[in-house]
């Protein structure tokens, strides 16, 4: 068999739950430098469940070829346009995404199916909920659906006065009338001169500029706290290999580190903020490597509760500095590692006529925040613990790493104090 230039063979042998043994061939572009193995690992995987998947945008430099014998599903013109659409848009930014975006199309035809549904052929659990309507809810997995539909008609307001017109009428909705508390909140800031800063510390603004990132939660079974409140999980990592007293004294517990704001339900954290009240870099760079480590710390806790849900978990993080807004991610999707991803960075509006274009989509973002962290509590809540895991012996993810001279400095400053 004949290889192409500038590629590496690569033959794989996948078995069906049928029994039967297909031969799979890839030839991989090394064009740009070494082939993705990443990619390779995942299309094999692919096959060996006997999925096969559409044409790839040859942007994103491997391809792939089944052999002859391997039967290959028939693929509709209107999803590989919509998967050539998604590939394409996103293959300069991120061509290592495994999961393919809903195009608008795909979006439509999901909604014309659920509503052709006979309500009364839907299944009806004991408590009232319609499984066929969660179904809904979590293929579209954005905001609901009460929301949504609120902040389109908002988003037509060209100016201040079109937008309080809106606003006049309260909703019963609590996530609308968030959204709604919200905007009349700053419009009373742009009218008292709050708005632009001027002299405003830290304190100031989570109190009044930043104060929606805590009124979301308010329906929620979600605890934030905040005044610098140490992290838990934090204190947990850096008192790791704390013993009792034998040879050596044992040594006192160390707190973890704090922060401004901490989301938590019981005794898990799922989320943290950073504010700073100047755009200063130095302390946004601390600041960001500081809230890394913890969200890093949060995830490893919330391993240890449920280590079946790692690969699914998914911790949020706010970093405000001045007007700036960024939302931090944080996952384990593959390895030992945490992927700690920041969003596109948002600006607070500069005056009344900009809160419309500038407010909602950070409104939109803390919303969908406040989502992906209940999704994270519930399947930390759903997954049953084993006893019997030894997870020393998995050791899926490492924790923290805590120097020993910071361990050492607390220690001769304990020492210092007693004597």
């Amino acid at each position: 068999m004949s290889v192409p230039k500038n590629t590496v063979h690569l033959k794989a042998t996948a078995e069906h739950n049928k029994g039967e043994v297909n031969d799979c061939y890839f030839y991989i572009n090394t064009n740009n430098g070494r082939p993705n193995w990443e990619k390779i690992a995942f299309l094999i995987h692919d096959k060996r469940l006997g999925i096969v998947p559409p044409p790839i945008d040859p942007s994103m430099n491997f391809y792939n070829r089944i052999s002859e014998t391997q039967h290959t599903p028939s693929i509709t013109k209107e999803y590989a346009d919509s998967f050539t659409e998604t590939t394409s848009t996103t293959s300069t930014t991120n061509t290592s995404k495994k999961q393919i975006k809903l195009s608008e199309i795909d979006k439509i035809k999901i909604t014309q199916m659920f509503e052709d549904l006979e309500l009364d052929k839907c299944w009806r659990l004991s408590s009232g909920t319609i499984v066929e309507e969660r179904m809904k809810e979590f293929a579209f997995r954005d905001l609901p659906v009460l929301l949504q539909t609120y902040l389109d008609s908002l988003k037509e307001s060209n100016d201040a006065a079109s937008l309080k017109k809106k606003l006049d009428e309260e909703q019963t909705c609590p996530a609308r009338e968030w959204v709604r508390n919200t905007l009349l909140d700053y419009f009373t800031l742009f009218k008292w001169g709050y708005l632009p800063l001027t002299d405003q510390l830290e304190g100031d603004m989570m109190r009044r500029v930043w104060r929606f990132i805590d009124t979301v939660f308010d329906d929620s079974k979600i605890t934030r706290r905040g005044a610098e409140k140490p992290s838990r999980s934090s204190s947990a990592s850096i008192n790791t290999n704390r013993t009792l007293a034998g040879i050596e004294r044992m040594e006192r517990k160390s707190m973890g580190r704090k922060l401004d704001l901490i989301f938590y339900r019981q005794l898990f954290e799922y989320g943290c903020c950073e504010c700073g009240r100047r755009e200063d870099q130095t302390k946004e760079l601390l600041d960001g490597s500081k809230m890394a480590k913890v969200l890093k710390d949060m995830i490893y806790s919330l391993y240890q509760k449920s280590p079946d849900s790692l690969r699914e978990l998914a911790l949020v993080g706010f970093l405000l500095f001045d007007t700036k807004f960024t939302i931090v991610l944080c996952d384990s999707s593959a390895g030992y590692v945490c992927r700690i991803n920041h969003k596109r960075t948002l600006d607070l509006p500069e005056e009344a006529d900009d809160i419309c274009n500038a407010l909602l989509p950070i409104l939109t973002a803390v919303y969908k925040s406040r989502v992906m962290i209940e999704d994270t509590n519930k399947l930390v809540k759903q997954k049953p613990v084993d006893i019997d895991v030894d997870l020393d012996q998995c050791k899926t993810i490492l924790p923290s790493f805590t120097s020993e001279g910071c361990k050492r400095k607390r220690k001769r400053s304990s020492d210092s104090t007693e004597e």
